[in-house]
Order: C-alpha cells, then structure tokens, then sequence
C-alpha cells in the first residue's frame, strides 16, 4: 500500500470521526480555512469570517454554512 492511499484513507478517517464529511466541502478546507497562523497571511482580525486570505466573503460564508451542515436549511 502506498504512502498516498494511507493518507486518504487517515484523511477519510479523521472526516468520519470528526462528523465532517459535507457536500461540497473537503475536509482539508474545512480546517485549513480557519487555522490563523502567523505569516500566513490569513489573520485578518477585520474579516474574521472570511477563511481564506483574499476570498469574497459570498465564497467565505458558503463555506462556514458547508461547515455546519445547514446547506439543505437555504437550498431553493
């Protein structure tokens, strides 16, 4: 087995027992996005909503409305 099937399936792991396998949603950017590390340019305490540096704020709050599931709530 290859080191990169390994990570997939950690990664397919780690989704599951963190209840975060969304639609529309990777589980990479469901933790990278609100990670604020400094130098990394993605702690903008004006825009805290917004997860990745220079992202629209309509792309930024899709995201955190992915990330608590409530996406079926606002679907037309």
């Amino acid at each position: 087995m290859g080191p990169y099937r390994m990570k997939d399936e950690f990664v397919n792991w780690l989704k599951v027992q963190y209840h975060m396998d969304f639609d529309g949603l990777s589980f990479r950017i469901a933790l990278s996005s609100f990670f604020r590390i400094y130098g990394k340019d993605n702690t903008d305490e004006r825009r805290p909503l917004r997860g990745i540096p220079r992202q629209d704020m309509e792309k930024s709050i899709a995201l955190l409305v992915a990330l608590f599931d409530r996406n079926k709530d606002i679907q037309v």
